[in-house]
């Protein structure tokens, strides 16, 4: 059974009281909360799993923040890896950006991954701590959208084979970008440091590269190469390059796509 299947097949529960979502200044009691005065005693922001199977994303500010103000904040979601777990990035314009780990080490983190999933949805609670007291004043809904899921699975999918993943797909015969490269296979570690920066800038490329050696190295870029300049100038400090159009053939490599990274069986 590999790793998400693992996360999917989670049955415990937690008796971590739920967080009334509704009202204002609600003042969350120690008895009922422990976890979360633990869990924010050293830090800004906590994954918080309840006992009606919610997960939630706890943030406490220094103070309260105006209700009509937080309305208006625009709030996206990036998804990075740790060793851990995977990372939830929740950027809230005007405020910061909070990341929230699912410990994959941790009970209470493998049964908020699962409800995470498998709900597509997360409460979003903005605390303050008043004279050693924590108070919720403002609650969100967030719905997650499918990609978000998928890139969650990809972490894990990372995390399970402590590498990237490997797919199978058809793109050989398909209209190409061509590099032919005065050099041979060591390229392909060039190829690979490029992609992992595009990766780091969340890059919104999707593409597949197949390799092709007959009489000169032949680079096929099939897909939206959107970044082919950056490309073509990193390999150029080292490669000559000569760029044209064609079909793909060769030996499939690897895809990026949307900041992730598969290699080809």
């Amino acid at each position: 059974m590999n790793l998400i299947e693992q996360i999917y097949n989670v049955n415990d529960a937690v008796n971590n009281k739920a967080i009334d979502k509704k009202g204002f200044l609600v003042s969350l009691n120690y008895k009922n909360y422990e976890f979360l005065y633990r869990s924010l005693k050293n830090k800004n922001n906590s994954v918080y799993i309840d006992n009606q199977n919610e997960v939630s994303f706890v943030i406490k500010l220094n103070k309260i923040v105006d209700i009509k103000e937080i309305l208006y904040y625009k709030k996206s979601i990036d998804v990075k890896m740790d060793l851990e777990g995977p990372v939830i990035e929740l950027i809230v314009d005007g405020l910061s950006s909070y990341e929230f780990l699912f410990n994959l080490n941790d009970r209470f983190g493998v049964i908020a991954l699962k409800s995470f999933l498998t709900n597509k949805q997360v409460n979003v609670h903005f605390v303050v701590e008043t004279a050693g007291i924590l108070q919720k004043f403002y609650s969100s809904l967030m719905p997650i959208d499918d990609k978000v899921i998928e890139r969650v699975e990809y972490v894990l999918k990372c995390l399970n084979e402590y590498c990237y993943p490997k797919i199978e797909e058809d793109v050989l015969q398909k209209e190409s970008v061509i590099f032919e490269v005065e050099s041979d296979y060591e390229i392909l570690n060039d190829l690979i440091n490029i992609i992992e920066a595009l990766q780091k800038w969340n890059s919104k490329d999707i593409f597949s590269i197949v390799v092709d050696k007959d009489d000169k190295f032949k680079i096929h870029f099939v897909g939206e190469f959107k970044n082919k300049n950056y490309f073509k100038t990193q390999l150029e400090k080292n490669y000559s390059i000569k760029e044209y159009n064609g079909f793909s053939k060769g030996k499939k490599f690897l895809k990026y796509d949307r900041g992730m990274i598969y290699f080809y069986i």
